[in-house]
């Protein structure tokens, strides 16, 4: 199952890839360094965790965003084996880095929410995210850092923090 699990991610994460290399539809766009979309997954937290994630971000107004996230988990718990989360965050792409970035680029803090559904129950998650976002020629680069506070049966079979690196496009 789990090199089912990783021979399946695969085909994903070079698709994403492939469309972030591909900028030259939003060539106008990329040269006037404005965006408002970006889709990104995590290599890292697959390879480390078997888990494998996609988020997708939008712009709701000059300083702030909205993340929608999903993740599918495959643990060696004995307690959870495999298990899906949805969740989003509000972001604030504060000022306080004078880097000349805007939002959906740069520093950005805010809540994040989160459910995750296993085969014996449900765990919900929130807490605080900290990310800093890099696009260069819409390919996205984006180190994040989560802390969870989690409700719910087998909470011990899900880590506490997260770290991931978010690879992706932005439009």
């Amino acid at each position: 199952m789990k090199n089912f699990f990783k021979l399946l991610a695969l085909p994903s994460l070079i698709v994403l890839l492939t469309f972030s290399f591909s900028s030259d539809i939003y060539a106008q766009k990329s040269q006037a360094s404005r965006y408002e979309y970006s889709i990104s997954g995590d290599p890292i937290d697959f390879l480390n965790r078997d888990a494998f994630n996609a988020t997708f971000e939008f712009q709701t107004a000059k300083i702030n965003s909205i993340t929608i996230f999903g993740t599918f988990y495959h643990l060696s718990s004995s307690a959870v084996s495999n298990a899906f989360a949805l969740g989003g965050s509000y972001r604030w792409y504060p000022r306080i880095i004078p880097d000349g970035k805007r939002c959906i680029e740069g520093f950005a803090v805010g809540p994040f929410i989160n459910g995750i559904f296993h085969k014996n129950g449900v765990v919900f998650g929130v807490g605080p995210e900290f990310a800093y976002k890099w696009i260069f020629d819409a390919f996205v680069v984006e180190p994040t850092f989560r802390i969870y506070i989690f409700a719910g049966q087998e909470r011990t079979a899900f880590h506490s923090w997260g770290l991931g690196l978010n690879l992706g496009y932005a439009w």
